[in-house]
Parts: C-alpha cells; structure tokens; sequence
C-alpha cells in the first residue's frame, strides 16, 4: 500500500492506472469487444457482439431492456466471463475476471442497480474499493471525498449513513464511489433512472469533463434524449445483437436515432387526455412552512405529480403519506378524516397502495419467485383460518401477470430471471392489488424501455379512468407532464405553484419552480 499525501491523490484523478503508450493508443480503440457470446441456460444474451470504445469518447449503448446493453458492461466490469469471443484493452487480448482486476485495469461501472453499504457512511461508501491503491489519513480521505462530491454537485455531511438520504443522492455516491479510483474508462449503466433534471444536467456536466481529460464513457441507457445531448457515437442494440453502430453527427435528430432503435420514423407517446377533475376530494396534504400553509388536493380519479430536486420535501410528503415517517408541519385527509398512519400495513388497510422507488432495494424479494413478489401483500385474500390456497393464488397471480402485461416463463421463476422492466410490471400490480382508493407511485418507470414505459403509463390512466385517485412523485419531468392531470412544484419544503392539464409549454416555468428562480406564493 502507498502513502501518499491527499494532493498527490487529488493530481492523480483522471490518469490512467497504468501508463498507455501514445503509439499503441493511436493505434487501438482503449477497447475492444471481438465476436462476444453469452449466454444464461437458455437464453442468447450476446450473440456474435463486436464494439470498438474510442478514449476520450462518450459512447451510448442505446437498447430496450433485454437488448443485451448490461450484459456488455457487466463483462468489462469484470461479473461475468464470456462464453465466446475476446476482450482486447488496448490491443491486447485480457480476461477480467472480477470487479477488482477491472478496478486494477482502470475500468469502473457505475451499475444499474446500487451497490452501497446501506449502514455505512457517506464516506466509507466512497472509498470502498479504493482501499487497497491509496493510504491516507482520514482527514486526507475526508478531503478527497468531498473533492469527489464536489464533481457531482453535492455537499453531504460524511458521517451520514446513505441509507438516510433520498434514493436520487445515493444514486450520485454511488457515481462519486467509480470516479475515487482515477478510472480510464467508467461504464455508466442508466445512471439518469433516478435523477431529476437539475441532478442530471449535472451529471453530463461531470461525463464532459471525464470526456475532456481522455477518459472513456460508456454510458448505457433507454433514453434518446441523454444519448443526444452528451453521445459522441452509439451502438443500437436488438435481442443481444449489434444491430447499428455510428456517430453523432450535428445533422443526426433524436427520430434518426429512434428509427435505427424500433425500425420506426416515431413512436408516439399515448396522447394525454386532458380530464376534468370533477370527482369528490379523496386526500387534502397541508404543508406548513415559516410563512405560509399551502394545501395539495387530489380528487378520486385524478392523477396529481409531487415535482422537485432532490431534497424538495416530496419525498417527505410521500413518506408521511404511506406511513415510512411522520412529519409535524404536514397533515393529511383522506376521505374528510384525519390520515396518520404508523407504519405501511397500517396505510394499507385504509385502502393505499404503495410502488417505492429503488426496485432491488425497496422492492423486489431477489431470492423469491414471481409469484411470491407479486402476491406478496395478498395472500390475507387466500387464506381461511391460516390455510392458504395455493391453487386460488396461482389463479389470481396468473390474472394479474396478464393483466400486467408481463413476460415470464413460469411463476415459480425467481424474479430476478425477467428484465428490469417486467419486475417493474410486477410491483406495480403488487402496489395496485392493494390500492382501494389511492395509489402512490415513487418512480414509476425508472430503468424501464420505452415500450414498458408506455405499458405502464397505460395502466396507470386506466386505473385513474376507473375513479383510483394517484401521487406520482417522479424525477422524469416529461414523464410527469404526460401523466398527470395537475403538477405540485416544490421547493426547500415549501409547495411553490399548481399546474392544472400541463403541458410542455409548462416546463421552463417548472423547472424554474424547482430551482427556486419564483418566490414562494402565499
């Protein structure tokens, strides 16, 4: 192990691990896949994969779920081996064979899903994996952590655990944890899925300045707008196969991209029908601030969206309302009765169901099956004196996968075998099976394809259109424009403006809103 001083680390980010000679990296892409096959029992999930990643390139894996696109990064990441096919750093042949070669090699990713040590502090979640390379003292590790923060745009105290802080804030460490090692090239896997829009502008600001000092991107994701405005080239993938590679040129258009992805010039989102919110008030929230009490009301069958940064105070609201924390400046009616539930069986009992964000850490059960994921909060409906029928659950979880529109292969599959977006599917069902009068979403769509989230957009409006009163509190402003019938923007706790039939003339005023550029309304 090296000692260093903190400054001698700080003059290191960015610098390669191990030193690239000018020739050969003029000569070879910084990598290289030749040919890669992989395969899970049955399933083809690479077939024949050959990509060329340029340094100082940001280059966007661009795919529906199932594409293949995690697979890539978790092979280079060093999780999983191919079956087929090489891997060339460089040009010369390597085989990764854990994330601690990789982190050697000067390759991090950024997944998916997070991978933070929940009770740990900020800053010891920082510096895992970085250990073993650099020895400093723990004011050294301070500094070089809050160095870290500072490239994201936050300023958190480091002492606090990051289960304490709002999934979109973890998600930022957990990006801040890739960049502590100095990596030549950072494999980003959807890392906007639980970002707001102001967290991820500045997020492409940081991926422009790995950009700018040699280092390689590989940013994976659904979405055509990121692959826009911060893509240097992308590949499109299709069913594990490459099926398109090519620059982003200054002429190319997001609908040129989106017809090499689905073979379509567009693909529509489901026009927003703008509905008269004429049904009873099911749910008054009051937020008292140090000037004012502001009022959010919701009518049976509306849609209403909770939008802000993080930190806002939606979460709060959310989590008041669902019985995670109880908040004293915040009252909730619901049905004209005082709301204060204790805890989440409590708030399901009076009829709300509840979708929390942060599907691996707040949702799935990894280690059950489909059917135990989805019938989960059930099985009461299936039982007679503490008996339960397998047979009468099977029946409804078989309904309600179709009704889900879910893709599987049996019910008695664990649920991590299906993608992303069908174990998004399910919880969405498991949060709607318990909703009588009102359902709560938390990111409903993050990490889901274009396809699911239409899906899933569609069952939302159908069951608004049934008279189920919904609270979308989602990162995704045109995701929030497109579903709601009204939009709360919040600021620093404080309720800031409604939004009645929104639209995308709305956005600019919306995002001031959030960026506190509007005085509070009284």
């Amino acid at each position: 192990m090296t000692n260093v001083t903190a400054q001698e680390f700080q003059a290191t980010t960015h610098v390669p691990l191990r030193p690239v000679d000018s020739t050969s990296a003029q000569s070879f892409p910084l990598l290289r896949l030749k040919a890669v096959c992989k395969s899970f029992g049955a399933t083809k999930a690479l077939s024949d994969v050959s990509i060329a990643f340029e340094a100082g390139k940001i280059h966007c894996l661009l795919g529906e779920n199932g594409a293949g696109k995690s697979t890539i990064g978790k092979i280079i990441g060093g999780l999983y081996a191919p079956d087929i096919g090489d891997v060339l750093l460089e040009g010369q042949e390597i085989r990764v064979n854990s994330p601690s070669h990789a982190r050697a090699l000067g390759i991090a990713v950024v997944h998916q899903e997070l991978s933070l040590a929940p009770d740990l502090s900020v800053r010891d979640n920082l510096w895992l994996g970085a250990e073993t390379k650099w020895c400093l003292s723990r004011q050294g590790e301070s500094r070089r952590a809050v160095d870290v923060l500072s490239q994201l745009g936050l300023e958190l105290d480091l002492e606090k655990p990051v289960n304490t802080l709002p999934v979109g804030t973890q998600q930022l460490v957990e990006i801040g944890k890739a960049l502590m090692n100095a990596p030549r090239l950072i494999v980003f896997d959807e890392p906007t899925a639980m970002l707001g829009a102001v967290e991820k502008q500045q997020l492409f600001t940081v991926l422009r300045r790995l950009r700018a000092s040699g280092i390689s991107v590989i940013l994976v994701t659904h979405h055509i707008d990121d692959v826009m405005e911060v893509g240097d080239c992308v590949t499109v993938m299709r069913n594990g196969r490459c099926i398109d590679s090519f620059d982003l040129e200054d002429h190319l258009q997001g609908a040129d991209v989106l017809e090499r992805l689905t073979g379509q010039r567009q693909v529509f989102e489901a026009a927003h029908e703008l509905r008269e919110a004429t049904g009873e008030i099911l749910l008054e929230i009051e937020t008292s601030g140090a000037d004012s009490t502001k009022k959010i009301s919701v009518r049976c069958g509306e849609i209403v969206g909770l939008y802000g940064v993080l930190g806002c105070g939606a979460e709060d609201i959310v989590q008041g309302l669902v019985g995670l924390k109880t908040f004293r400046n915040t009252r909730y009616l619901l049905g004209g009765k005082r709301f204060k539930p204790s805890q989440p069986v409590d708030a399901m009992r009076h009829g709300v169901g509840y979708l929390a964000a942060g599907r691996q850490q707040n949702g799935v059960l990894s280690q059950r099956s489909i059917r135990e994921n989805l019938m989960l909060t059930q099985l009461h409906q299936f039982s007679v004196m503490g008996w339960l029928s397998r047979t009468s659950e099977c029946k409804h979880a078989t309904q309600q996968l179709a009704d889900a529109a879910v893709k599987y292969g049996c019910q008695e599959d664990a649920i991590e075998s299906l993608s992303g977006g069908n174990q998004q599917k399910i919880l969405l069902a498991r949060a709607m099976a318990g909703a009588r009068d009102l359902l709560v979403l938390e990111e409903p769509t993050a990490g889901v394809d274009i396809g699911a989230k239409q899906q899933i957009h569609e069952r939302i409006k159908a069951a608004a259109a049934r008279g189920l009163s919904v609270v979308v509190l989602s990162s995704d402003l045109p995701e929030v424009i497109a579903l709601c019938d009204t939009i709360y923007t919040l600021h620093q706790g404080n309720i800031v403006n409604q939004y009645e039939a929104p639209d995308e003339t709305c956005q600019a005023q919306i995002v001031g809103d959030v960026l506190g550029r509007y005085e509070v309304q009284s």
